[in-house]
């Protein structure tokens, strides 16, 4: 059964490798690349195209889909687009193809978004013809199209990319711990931990909390990731965080392969001994106004007043009943890694862990030598 995936809500995780990376496998049965000119790409409403298909039942029969792909597409983009490709083909047009589409025919903004489907497609089909015999290269997954790309879009796949990336963790480390694995229409991501570096790292750095270095893995094909790798973390005392500083980018343009991304793992995996040096460092800056320090580090680097406000509480609680005397810029950091524990939504808690792990880099000192605002 497919059709509950091809929904535009769909998401699923997984918490072991094999399934994740056979469900990649099976996603790519089901997905396919068309090049054809732009010119070629005609946009209509599912009320124009009721007028040949009276209900929704008969159009997903000449879709030759299920109906409940069409009640979802009137609940979302409400399009089909027909591809002229020697014959013409009809597909549904899922939500996550809009970023896509807009940068294809170069209409940004809210404004546009705000327009009714008759007005969309209208200025839509203009764009296109205007674009001529200019190749797009449009993505079809699980019976609609998910995003429509310029001719300089390289394909990378997303099962051989995961599989590459973690057999060859596999190789250098002997074994990994996944953390997650999700995948929507617009991402899929997985995140692991080489746990078997905990004793080592611990023993060598020796600070107060045990540090495992990870990586988050992510892309996507509708226009939303770059393929990027990057080191993830997670400590004992529940911290993650995400150096963003640190990714391996590889664009899904030109002649990128994944050879070119295997190529930059080892440098990445060097970096992880920077990050416990930058803690090692934090644990040597002591903290005179810790709150203050706190709220004006998290504003540095973009975290919610909601949020900020919560990590001060927790901070002004601990320091009233554990009778602290000395806090460090290392005790306002981990505060600070503390905050993706309480994000369930995993491309929420990826952006906030990208977020809280600039915190590593801050300069505390100088924070707390300024005048409050």
């Amino acid at each position: 059964m497919t059709k509950g995936k091809g929904l535009d809500s769909f998401q699923i995780s997984f918490n072991n490798t094999e399934e994740f990376l056979e469900f990649l496998e099976k996603r790519e049965v089901y997905t396919g690349r068309i090049s054809v000119p732009a010119k070629n790409l005609k946009f209509y409403t599912l009320e124009q195209v009721k007028k040949w298909y009276k209900t929704s039942e008969e159009l997903a029969e000449r879709l030759g889909i299920d109906v409940e792909l069409v009640k979802d597409t009137e609940n979302n983009t409400k399009m089909v687009v027909v591809i002229e490709n020697g014959h013409k083909d009809p597909y549904l047009l899922g939500s996550s193809s809009w970023v896509s589409i807009k940068n294809r025919i170069d209409i940004y903004g809210k404004g546009f978004d705000m327009l009714g489907p008759e007005e969309q497609v209208r200025d839509i089909n203009v764009r296109m013809s205007q674009l001529g015999d200019e190749e797009v290269q449009v993505i079809i997954v699980y019976d609609k199209i998910r995003a429509i790309m310029s001719r300089m879009y390289a394909v990378v796949i997303a099962a051989d990319f995961f599989k590459s990336v973690l057999d060859y963790s596999r190789e250098r480390f002997d074994s990994f711990e996944l953390v997650e694995a999700y995948a929507d229409h617009n991402v899929t991501r997985c995140k692991i931990l080489f746990t078997e570096l905990r004793e080592e790292l611990a023993e060598i750095y020796k600070l107060p909390d045990e540090y495992i270095p990870g990586l988050v893995i992510q892309t996507s094909d509708t226009g939303f990731s770059a393929n990027r790798i990057g080191a993830y973390w997670q400590s004992s005392s529940r911290g993650s965080f995400i150096n963003s500083n640190e990714y391996i980018y590889a664009k899904h343009k030109g002649e990128v392969t994944l050879e070119d991304i295997l190529e930059e793992l080892p440098n990445l995996f060097i970096k992880y001994q920077n990050t416990l040096k930058k803690f090692a460092n934090l644990l040597t800056i002591e903290i005179s106004q810790p709150v203050k320090v706190l709220k004006k580090a998290c504003r540095h680097i973009g975290v919610a007043k909601k949020h900020t406000k919560m990590l001060v509480e927790e901070l002004e609680r601990e320091l009233s009943t554990a009778g602290i005397t000395t806090t460090t810029a290392y005790d306002i950091c981990r505060k600070i890694l503390s905050l993706p524990n309480y994000v369930t939504d995993s491309t929420q808690k990826t952006d906030l862990q990208e977020k809280v792990g600039r915190a590593v880099n801050i300069n505390y000192t100088k924070f707390e030598e300024e005048e409050d605002e």
